[in-house]
C-alpha cells in the first residue's frame, strides 16, 4: 500500500510541477527574452550541478547504507550531514573566487543568493532518502506540493508588478528552496551531532562513488547539448534551446513520479518479486511516456503562441527531443533494478557510454544545424540509453517480450495501484 501511495502523490506532485513549470517557464522567458533566458538557463546549469552533485556520492549511498550496512542509522547520518557541511564551505569559497565567469556582473549577491539555493536544494535531496527508505515519500510530497505552489504565485506576481528581472527570479528560487529545507528539518525532527566516521565514509564511497559517478554522467548527458549551445552558438540561441528542453523534460513526468517510489519498493523485494516489478514498472513508464510524447508533439505550434515569435524554433527542437525521451524513460528507471542490489557499477558504465555518444553527436550536428542538430544528438544518446538497458535486463533473467507486451496482468496490476479503494492504516 506505501508503495501505491507513494507512486500515486509522487504522479500529483509531478503533475502540479509541470502545471506551474510550465506557466512560469512562459512568465519568466516573456519576461527576461532569449539572451537572458540562456543567462538565467547557464546559471541553473551550474547551480543545478552543485545542487544535485555536489555531495561526491553521500547522497547515492546514503539510503543503501541505512538499510542495510551494520552501522547505526545515527553515525551513517551524522557523518554524512558533517561531510555535506564541510562541501558547502568548499564550494562557496569557489563560488566566491570564480563568480565573474558564472555571471554577467562582477557581484557578490548573485554569487550568495545561487549558493544558498545550491546548498538549500543539496541537503533537501539527502534529507529526502530518509523518506525513500522508509517508504514515506508521499509526506514529504504534501508539503512539497503547497511550496511548489507558493513558488508559481510569487513568480506570478513578480510578472504582474512589473519587478520580474533576473536579481528577482534569484532570491524566489533561493526563497523557495531555504523554505523547503526548512520545512524537512521541522519535520524530521533530526538529532544531529558532528561526526566523521573513517569507516563509514570509506566504505560508502567504495559503493556510493560508482553511483555518483553513474548520475553525474547521465546529468552531463541530459545538458552537455546546453553547455556546447553555449561555448558554440551564444546565450540567444541557449535561450531559446533550453525553452525546448524545459517543454520536452515535462514528458518524464510519469518516469519521475515512479522513480523514488520504485526504488524504495525494491529494497523490500524478493529477488523473483524484483524481475516482476521491474517489467511491469518499465512497462507502464514508456507507454505512458510514449502518449506523452505524441500529444507534445502534436502541441508544437502552441510554442510560438505561448512564447512568443522569439521563441519559434524551440518547436522543431522539441520534437526532436520528444523522440529520444520515449526510450530515455527506460533509461529513468531500470538503473534501480541494479543499484539496489548493490551493482552501480552497470550504471556508470552505460552513463559513460552514453555521455561519449551525446557528445560526439553533438560536436558534428550543432555547426551544421545548429539548435536542431543538438535536439538530434540528444535524442540519438536518448535512444540507445534505453535500449541499452533492454539489452542489459535481458541478460538479467527479465523477458524484453515481457517488457513491452501489454497483458491483462498489467491492466489489473495498474488498476490495484492506481484506483484500488484505501485501506485503513496506521502509518503515516
Amino acid at each position: 500500500m506505501k508503495y501505491k501511495k507513494n507512486v500515486i502523490s509522487n504522479l500529483v506532485l509531478h503533475i502540479l510541477a509541470i502545471v506551474i513549470g510550465f506557466i512560469t517557464s512562459v512568465i519568466i522567458a516573456r519576461g527576461l527574452g532569449p539572451e537572458r533566458q540562456g543567462l538565467f538557463a547557464f546559471i541553473l546549469l551550474i547551480f543545478g550541478l552543485i545542487s544535485s552533485y555536489g555531495h561526491l556520492g553521500i547522497i547515492s549511498s546514503n539510503g543503501y547504507f541505512m538499510k542495510k550496512s551494520s552501522f547505526s542509522k545515527d553515525k551513517v547520518l551524522n557523518t554524512n550531514v558533517s561531510i555535506l557541511i564541510l562541501l558547502s564551505c568548499i564550494y562557496l569559497l569557489l563560488i566566491i573566487l570564480f563568480k565573474a565567469r558564472i555571471f554577467d556582473s562582477n557581484l557578490y549577491v548573485y554569487s550568495i543568493i545561487w549558493f544558498l539555493y545550491a546548498i538549500s536544494l543539496l541537503f533537501t535531496t539527502f534529507f529526502t532518502t530518509l523518506y525513500v527508505i522508509d517508504e514515506k515519500i508521499y509526506v514529504f510530497n504534501y508539503f512539497s506540493m503547497a511550496i511548489n505552489i507558493l513558488k508559481g504565485v510569487i513568480l506570478v506576481l513578480l510578472y504582474f508588478t512589473n519587478t520580474l528581472s533576473l536579481l528577482s527570479i534569484s532570491v524566489a528560487y533561493s526563497f523557495i528552496e531555504i523554505l523547503k529545507l526548512v520545512v524537512v528539518l521541522f519535520n524530521l525532527k533530526i538529532k544531529y551531532s558532528f561526526e566523521i566516521s573513517k569507516e563509514v565514509i570509506k566504505k560508502e564511497l567504495k559503493y556510493g562513488f560508482t553511483l555518483y559517478m553513474a548520475a553525474l554522467l547521465i546529468y552531463l548527458n541530459y545538458r552537455a547539448d546546453l553547455f556546447m549551445i553555449k561555448n558554440m552558438l551564444g546565450e540567444t540561441d541557449l535561450g531559446v534551446y533550453s525553452i525546448a528542453v524545459r517543454l520536452a523534460e515535462l514528458a518524464f513526468i510519469f518516469p519521475a513520479a515512479l522513480t523514488t517510489a520504485f526504488e524504495g519498493k525494491l529494497y523490500t523485494c524478493e529477488e523473483n518479486e524484483r524481475k516482476i516489478v521491474t517489467s511491469q514498472t518499465i512497462k507502464i513508464s514508456f507507454y505512458i511516456t510514449l502518449i506523452v510524447c505524441i500529444i507534445g508533439i502534436l502541441c508544437r505550434p502552441l510554442v510560438k503562441v505561448l512564447y512568443g515569435a522569439e521563441y519559434l524554433g524551440a518547436g522543431s527542437a522539441m520534437v526532436f527531443l520528444l523522440i529520444g525521451i520515449i526510450f530515455a524513460s527506460i533509461g529513468k528507471v531500470a538503473p534501480a533494478y541494479y543499484y539496489t542490489m548493490g551493482k552501480p557499477n552497470v550504471h556508470m558504465v552505460v552513463s559513460l557510454m552514453v555521455l561519449i555518444i551525446n557528445i560526439l553527436c553533438n560536436y558534428f550536428l550543432i555547426p551544421r544545424y545548429e539548435i536542431n542538430g543538438a535536439a538530434i544528438a540528444s535524442s540519438i544518446s536518448y535512444t540507445f540509453y534505453g535500449l541499452v538497458y533492454i539489452f542489459m535486463l535481458s541478460r538479467s533473467g527479465i523477458s524484453i517480450k515481457e517488457i513491452f507486451r501489454v497483458s491483462k496482468r498489467d491492466i489489473v496490476a495498474i488498476k490495484e495501484q492506481l484506483f484500488a479503494k484505501k485501506r485503513k492504516r496506521k502509518e503515516l
